[in-house]
């Protein structure tokens, strides 16, 4: 057995008709050890207990079923209790057709099973993703390149908000785009379909975010302009009550009439505040005369009377200035 190794627990086992590679489940060694670990003899046979299935067989083409015949190319002449130990290259027919062979680490072991054929379900499968990856691509790149046909018309004309919005839908759509020639060309290299699917998922999500975004922002503007058209429709019936022309000359009229008695209301609080004014001065005045030239009169204006001799009476100017104030002798 020159320079050839035993087989520890720990090991896999493939066959070149099955898709999926097992651990090698040793149970027979007898109380025999190699590093603390069990070594596999010809006893290690036995279907679902030693060999487990190994995904789908390609003879039957259904769900792998052993039926091992008998160990090849073990070490002979030596013996673990009543079978021989196994070698790295031997080797267990199975009746079904396929051969079964040891592996010291699981890619190797991945590497020689069967790879499995698709079905018609799956071959649809991929189809159908192919295809929804090059609707993608053309939906969204053709929503982006008009979201961003929007932004620069809002630019242009100063619509700085508009122009953020469809800024954003455009970098939503072209994302959608990416994701989808991503997942096609990832797809072409290496033949990962799961990864595929995500890609092109991930891009009708983002694809599927900026059209929601641009619906809603133009729903957005509609109502607003649908509202000013409303209010300017309402503005025009109050001026029809108001009118029967419609040109709002009444409510013009009723606007200037406001004014005019507005001004009305200034002045007469400027003649109260000057009538006060010169009522007050005239009481000064009536103080500082000496007494033998104040002649005996009463002054008042209506709240305050104030008696006392004056040279002469209050004049009808001053009166008229007074406003309400009288002069009685």
């Amino acid at each position: 057995m020159a320079n050839k190794k035993y087989v520890p627990q720990g090991t896999y086992l493939a066959c070149d008709k099955g898709t999926v590679p097992m651990e090698f489940m040793i149970t027979n060694n007898n109380n025999t050890f190699l590093f603390d670990e069990p070594v596999a003899n010809t006893g290690d046979m036995v279907p679902m207990l030693n060999v487990m299935p190994m995904g789908v067989c390609m003879v039957t083409g259904s769900a792998c079923v052993p039926a091992p015949i008998m160990w090849e190319g073990f070490e002979d002449g030596v013996f673990v209790g009543f079978f021989n130990p196994l070698l790295e290259d031997s080797v267990l027919q199975c009746t079904v057709g396929g051969k079964i062979e040891i592996f010291y680490s699981l890619e190797d072991a991945e590497g020689a099973c069967a790879e499995e054929g698709m079905g018609f379900w799956e071959k649809l499968a991929v189809a159908v993703v192919v295809v929804a990856a090059v609707v993608l691509i053309v939906a969204s790149g053709g929503a982006a390149l008009a979201a961003v046909g929007a932004a620069s018309a809002a630019y242009s004309a100063g619509a700085m908000g508009t122009m953020a919005v469809m800024g954003g839908v455009a970098a939503l759509e072209v994302y959608g785009v990416y994701s989808g020639v991503k997942g096609l060309y990832n797809y072409s290299q290496d033949g990962d379909f799961e990864s595929l699917a995500k890609d092109v998922a991930l891009g009708y999500l983002f694809w599927g975010a900026g059209a929601a975004i641009g619906k809603g922002y133009k729903m957005y503007k509609a109502n607003k302009l649908a509202k000013a058209i409303d209010e300017e429709r309402i503005l025009k019936e109050v001026f029809e009550s108001m009118d029967h022309n419609g040109t709002g000359k009444n409510v013009i009229k009723i606007g200037d009439e406001a004014l005019e008695a507005g001004d009305e209301s200034l002045k007469l609080v400027e003649d109260i505040n000057y009538s006060r004014k010169a009522y007050e001065k005239a009481l000064k005045n009536h103080d500082v005369l000496p007494a033998s030239k104040k002649v005996k009169t009463t002054a008042s204006d209506g709240k305050n009377t104030v008696s006392g001799s004056s040279p002469k009476r209050i004049s009808n100017k001053t009166r008229d200035a007074m406003g309400g104030v009288d002069d009685v002798s």
